[in-house]
């Protein structure tokens, strides 16, 4: 008899810092499709990024960390960070449903993402392996995602699901920008996270 699966949502990104969107949206997932608990994957070398401006993993990690702490249904993954090598998603992704057999995975992106998901790494391997969640405000416009929901469907057979979200224009670009302006960043990263920003000099 097969075991029951257990569902596990997985946001990955450079969390150079976390901010409160993403908390928003990981909520919003675990909330809306009963997920047992949403993993913050933070990465240490990912394909798409300079690396030479980036803070640190172990930083971008601890900042991570603060940020989650209290909430029972969130936690950190270091697979990750702690690599050596370039990640891929299709192989981090990989490496966890051969870990965890009896887990369903959803990956969840925000809007932006699904538009470039033809170039990512293997899409079809990603989409075989779990469900795509796909964040989207509650107010925005559902025409064009829908089409590209649609385009991408038919292309990878997958299975992409939107998250409700409140309207939050947040990025952890702005975040960096404002703190190299002296601007304030209070109620836009949660605090022990601005705390440490602050007592560190980042982004200055």
């Amino acid at each position: 008899m097969k075991k029951p699966l257990h569902k596990v949502g997985i946001i990955g990104g450079s969390f150079d810092p976390v901010h409160n969107g993403h908390l928003m949206i990981a909520e919003n997932a675990l909330e809306q499709f009963g997920l047992e608990k949403v993993l913050f994957l933070p990465n240490g070398n990912p394909p798409h990024k300079d690396k030479g401006g980036m803070t640190p993993a172990a930083i971008r990690c601890q900042m991570v960390e603060m940020a989650i702490e209290g909430n029972p249904g969130f936690s950190v993954s270091y697979y990750e960070a702690e690599a050596e090598k370039t990640c891929y998603s299709w192989e981090t992704l990989q490496s966890f449903c051969q870990a965890h057999p009896h887990t369903e995975f959803y990956i969840i992106m925000g809007e932006d993402s699904l538009f470039h998901f033809s170039e990512w790494m293997h899409p079809e391997r990603i989409a075989a392996m779990c469900v795509i969640l796909v964040a989207v405000r509650e107010e925005g416009q559902f025409g064009k995602l829908s089409d590209q929901i649609e385009k991408m469907e038919g292309l990878y057979h997958a299975d992409i699901r939107t998250i409700l979200v409140p309207e939050y224009n947040v990025s952890s670009r702005m975040i960096r920008e404002r703190v190299s302006k002296g601007q304030s960043i209070r109620y836009l990263v949660p605090d022990p996270v601005r705390l440490f920003i602050g007592e560190h000099h980042l982004y200055e």
